[in-house]
């Protein structure tokens, strides 16, 4: 059944990923002592005689094989899932370190709707979460913008949502909550729909490595990538 409602005690601010990406972007741009690279890609990472953090090797994407280092006082990895950390701390001689995954073979499908609520609506988010095996299907629903609403259909323990559109909708109409089919009755798809299965929680193990490179950070999930709702703590 539904959940009781009541004040959480902290104002909520929902946007879409891109519109938050976009402000973050032009304020970090803003930064006089900030430089961007573009077209190119991070192949190595240098380290000197002790081991230390020193820059970082990068290679045009057009193909062209002309590697040029650039050099830094600290190297921070914040590339995510993607990265490739583990591997360059390898070949620069250091041990891989031990990376513990947790796969709950979750499969997300998202698409963006303009939709006008009822002038009775006093809701701006809906939720129903999976709880695998026995309610392995969930969903959730955001206004995120001025009559734009992200909703979100998720599939645990091996279930997928479709990308296409009328699986989409079906998926949709199976769920207890009749909020999210009500969406996309009502309103009109801004997009196709996205589907993404790389959902995998990792943690790599860096603290146990013997020796860690001095000047040398890595951040978020470049170290942990995990789902907050699983509650690994």
């Amino acid at each position: 059944g539904w959940q009781y409602r009541f004040p959480v005690g902290f104002d909520v601010q929902l946007v879409a990923r891109p519109a938050l990406e976009q402000v973050l972007r032009e304020r970090v741009t803003a930064l006089p002592s900030v430089t961007f690279r573009y077209g190119v890609r991070t192949e190595a990472l240098l380290l000197d005689q002790q081991q230390d953090g020193v820059g970082v090797t990068v290679r045009p994407r057009d193909g062209e094989a002309r590697d040029e280092v650039v050099r830094a006082d600290l190297v921070v990895d914040a590339t995510g899932r993607a990265t490739r950390l583990p591997r360059w701390l390898e070949e620069a001689g250091h041990p891989l370190p031990d990376t513990l995954v947790v796969d709950g073979k979750v499969t997300y499908a998202s698409r963006f709707y303009t939709f006008r609520p009822d002038p009775g609506q006093d809701w701006f988010a809906s939720y129903q979460p999976t709880l695998a095996p026995h309610s392995p299907r969930g969903g959730v629903a955001a206004r995120v913008g001025p009559d734009l609403w992200q909703l979100g259909l998720i599939g645990a323990g091996g279930q997928a949502p479709p990308a296409d559109e009328d699986g989409f909708r079906t998926y949709a109409a199976t769920l207890d909550n009749p909020d999210f089919a009500h969406i996309i009755d009502h309103g009109t798809p801004q997009g196709p729909v996205r589907q993404t299965r790389s959902t995998v929680n990792r943690w790599h193990r860096y603290d146990r490595l013997p020796h860690w490179p001095g000047r040398l950070i890595a951040l978020g999930d470049s170290i942990c990538a995990l789902n907050p709702v699983h509650g690994h703590g």
